[in-house]
């Protein structure tokens, strides 16, 4: 920062616009409070580029946010592809994945399904809590040939929704 001010009167003026002042005056003072509340945009914009764009970054700051694990460390599950449910095929363990969510998510509670893509890959369930954003979601995987919950670690690691509806929600309701 190049500059802050000293005191409270000093804070007051600088992070105000004085819109009873000349033409000079206001346009100064619009420049300077206008560029210090976008700066704070700004900044997040940048963190988030840079983690989009650069891996070395990426890894810091997931080491620093986490406390020291490495995002290298994150691990997302794989079906086990020796196995497979007796008498289902694919279609038919995806379609009772899709039952038990169904079942099991609360009336107003969004459902979303992802589908194994390729023999390794786990059939994904999002229970999205609160239709319409993105935070409070449960995420399940489940292996596409025997149905069993699998546990992702990192960011795949599932989210688990601590209460939902005033009683506790075990993973292995799904």
């Amino acid at each position: 920062m190049l500059w802050w001010p000293r005191n409270k009167a000093a804070r007051k003026q600088r992070f105000s616009v004085k819109w009873d002042a000349k033409w000079k005056r206001k346009n100064y003072d619009l420049h300077n409070v206008l560029g210090f509340y976008v700066m704070s945009i700004a900044v997040i914009l940048v963190i988030t580029g840079l983690v989009w764009g650069f891996k070395w970054w990426s890894n810091g700051l997931y080491f620093a946010t986490t406390g020291g694990k490495s995002l290298s460390d994150a691990v997302y599950p794989i079906s086990d592809t020796t196995k497979l449910t007796p008498g289902h095929s694919l279609a038919q363990n995806t379609d009772i994945v899709w039952e038990r969510a169904l079942k099991a998510k609360p009336a107003e509670a969004g459902l979303s399904m992802y589908f194994a893509v390729g023999n390794s890959a786990p059939i994904s369930v999002t229970i999205n809590n609160r239709p319409g954003t993105y935070y409070k979601t449960d995420n399940y995987l489940f292996d596409q040939y025997t149905l069993q919950p699998l546990q992702a670690t990192g960011p795949y690691a599932r989210q688990v929704c601590r209460r939902r509806y005033g009683r506790q929600a075990p993973p292995h309701e799904l």
